[in-house]
């Protein structure tokens, strides 16, 4: 989602020549306990000293020159926790924090994520193990060194998700949360996406619900929740939103065939209650059958011509109208006189709009089993015998 997506790194990536240091590991580790050795001084001094501006500035200092000499991400992110300690302890005690310690810390951030990004778009296809764990470290840093940057959070979410792990997605997403509140729609948009792809339907139509009341005028969150009612398998909901989009977005086709489709599973919902109570039809639930087969049609005869060579709206529509017939010539025992007649015609009508768009699928489609009994079955509702019967010989039926 440009909605549902969102930018920075660090020092393990310079050179030994960069950071002042040779290739020796004995260097390296006399460099290193160097380090923590001044560290230890100037934690003492602090202790001695508490609310020394210039100790806690030296002190930060040397966490980012340890945090340089340390090459494993993962193991950088007490380091970072410790330098964020510092700014916070100033912040709190004096409301806001030294530059100089402002300033390690952004840079520090920065270099965590930005190669974090680095290596994400290096391996945007097939992200190897390593690589993925490499990337969460360098995330996981960034968010330590700045745990209110909604960016970040948005970046490890992306990461973990196409990594397949929906579960660390969500809650990363109710981290950032936790965090802020007020996030960006964007952040709590892909949350709603990421609780509907897990499953979690419930939580996804509550997040969209509130969503939508707060920005009305966005269709992609509309379209969301649209969605989340489709697949919670509430069609009055879903058509109750993809209606008013169709009028405002006339050529977003996937709009129109979502309606198209919603509209059927509501006629097929309502038409299977009434003939599973087995009860007479009263002439409203007649005309609310009729009406929402009449849109639908009138949906899919646009996108026929609009869409004339698009195979799979081609099968919907073929499907719509061979299934909707079939049901219409059911709910016609259970109606009478003029509805009855209204139901058997439009019976006819949908099964010769059906007629020519599974002999299209079953002549481009030979090998189609499926495709061919469903047109069999259609020549034989249509009285076309010789025609059912010539295809079921040339496919040994």
């Amino acid at each position: 989602m440009a909605s549902t997506l969102f930018a920075f790194g660090i020092f393990f990536t310079l050179s030994c020549a960069q950071l002042g240091l040779t290739s020796s590991d004995e260097e390296q580790v006399y460099t290193s306990t160097e380090y923590e050795q001044q560290l230890e001084q100037v934690s003492e001094e602090l202790t001695r000293n508490p609310g020394d501006a210039e100790l806690e500035k030296k002190k930060a200092e040397i966490l980012a020159s340890i945090a340089a000499n340390t090459s494993v991400p993962d193991q950088r992110n007490a380091i970072y926790a410790n330098l964020r300690e510092l700014g916070d302890t100033q912040i709190l005690r004096d409301g806001e924090s030294q530059p100089e310690i402002d300033n390690l810390i952004r840079t520090a951030w920065t270099n965590e994520q930005s190669e974090g990004v680095r290596l994400l778009q290096q391996e945007q296809d097939d992200m190897s193990d390593h690589t993925f764990g490499t990337v969460i470290s360098h995330f996981e840093n960034a968010i330590t060194l700045n745990p209110d940057s909604l960016n970040t959070y948005s970046l490890l979410a992306n990461t973990y998700y196409r990594h397949g792990d929906f579960n660390d997605a969500i809650h990363t997403l109710e981290r950032s949360l936790e965090r802020s509140q007020a996030a960006k729609p964007q952040i709590r948009e892909k949350l709603a996406y990421l609780y509907l792809e897990s499953g979690d339907i419930e939580s996804s139509i509550e997040l969209y619900t509130s969503l939508v009341d707060e920005n009305p005028g966005d269709a992609h969150i509309r379209h969301g929740l649209a969605n989340a009612h489709i697949l919670d398998m509430n069609h009055a909901k879903a058509i109750e939103i993809l209606r008013p989009l169709t009028e405002q977005y006339n050529t977003r086709y996937e709009y129109h065939e979502a309606l198209a489709s919603q509209l059927y599973f509501r006629f097929a919902e309502q038409a299977g209650t009434i003939l599973q109570e087995n009860e007479s039809l009263s002439d409203e639930d007649a005309q609310l059958l009729i009406m929402m087969l009449e849109e639908a049609d009138s949906i899919f005869e646009t996108l026929s011509g609009v869409l004339p060579f698009h195979e799979e709206q081609k099968l919907r529509t073929a499907t719509f109208y061979k299934n909707s017939a079939a049901m219409l010539n059911r709910l016609s025992t259970f109606a009478d006189g003029e509805i009855r007649e209204g139901f058997y015609a439009m019976h006819q009508d949908f099964l010769d709009k059906a007629l020519p768009a599974w002999e299209a699928l079953a002549e481009n489609h030979p090998e189609n089993i499926d495709y061919i009994r469903a047109l069999i079955d259609v020549y034989s509702e249509l009285g076309m015998d010789d025609d059912a019967e010539s295809l079921k010989r040339s496919y040994n039926l």
